[in-house]
Order: structure tokens, then C-alpha cells, then sequence
């Protein structure tokens, strides 16, 4: 596998892969941290919005973040 050749090396603008909303610009999100023995193959990535990839990392109530 090479990176790059399946996945853009920048997410672009599009619809998120979590909530479904179109926005104007995205986050690759490990669904598993490379730290826990992910890796950086397509079927690990997900393209995510900002909302959705805070979520992911920082679960509702953590740091003062609590999503209506």
C-alpha cells in the first residue's frame, strides 16, 4: 500500500463521515489511534468535521466540551 494513492493527503471539503453534514473542510481521524496498533490504511481513516472529530477525542462533558 502507498499512502496517498487511495485517500486525498488532505481532507477537502465534503460531507462528514460521522454526521453527515456537508463542510467547507474536514479531518482525517484514525478510527483507531495509531498509538493503540492502527494504522494509516484507507479502512482506518474516516473524514470527519471539526464538531465530530472533538467529539471523537474528547468525549462529551471532558473539558468543559458539552455538544447540544
Amino acid at each position: 500500500y502507498t499512502w496517498g494513492m487511495e485517500l486525498p493527503l488532505k481532507p477537502s471539503a465534503g460531507t462528514c463521515d460521522r454526521c453527515g453534514i456537508n463542510r467547507w473542510k474536514r479531518h482525517r481521524h484514525h478510527t483507531l489511534p495509531l498509538s493503540l496498533g492502527g494504522s494509516d490504511d484507507p479502512e482506518n481513516i474516516e473524514f470527519i468535521c471539526a464538531n465530530c472529530h472533538e467529539d471523537a477525542h474528547h468525549p462529551q462533558g471532558e473539558h468543559g466540551v458539552i455538544r447540544t
